[in-house]
């Protein structure tokens, strides 16, 4: 975490380093997943939210644009969905002040995926929920017109409550 919060992530890029990257992106994916320490698993999604700013927010940033792309695809369909699934989990409980900074780190991953990717995270959110059987459609129309994390990060709690109450 201290590589990317220090805005050293170049160094993930670095011709020594950069093979080890999915190992890197795999294992801190697992650990936000994984491990049952909510501060651990909230230090993790940082990593991801401050690496998705740095990557993904800036795309003029001088870096590999397959990296980029690569990278993007891994949280869409990686990441992002474990974390997901994590929240659905009977173990997973937002209303528990630690486990909630998780959401709050992950809503503004969100948030920059749809406010400087274009990533129309709804349609993503969507896909995800429809796989429990849900379409919780007043919250994903609330996450599509969504103009802050503080938004997202109210909508994904909604959407969390909703789901845990079937």
């Amino acid at each position: 975490f201290q590589v990317v919060n220090s805005k050293c992530s170049p160094i993930l890029l670095s011709p020594r380093n950069v093979g080890s990257l999915e190992h890197i992106l795999r294992t801190v994916g697992e650990g936000a997943m994984t491990v049952p320490d909510p501060l651990m698993k909230k230090t993790c999604v940082q990593f991801f939210k401050e690496l998705t700013e740095q990557w993904l927010g800036n795309p003029n940033n001088g870096n590999d644009p397959s990296i980029m792309r690569g990278y993007q695809t891994y949280m869409m369909e990686e990441f992002l969905p474990g974390i997901f699934n994590l929240f659905f989990s009977s173990e997973f409980n937002e209303k528990d002040a630690l486990e909630f900074r998780v959401v709050r780190e992950t809503a503004g991953i969100l948030f920059l995926l749809k406010s400087k990717c274009g990533v129309q995270i709804e349609q993503f959110i969507a896909r995800i929920v429809a796989s429990k059987g849900a379409q919780p459609t007043n919250i994903l129309a609330a996450i599509h017109t969504a103009t802050s994390k503080a938004e997202i990060e109210k909508c994904i709690k909604s959407l969390l409550q909703s789901l845990k109450q079937k």
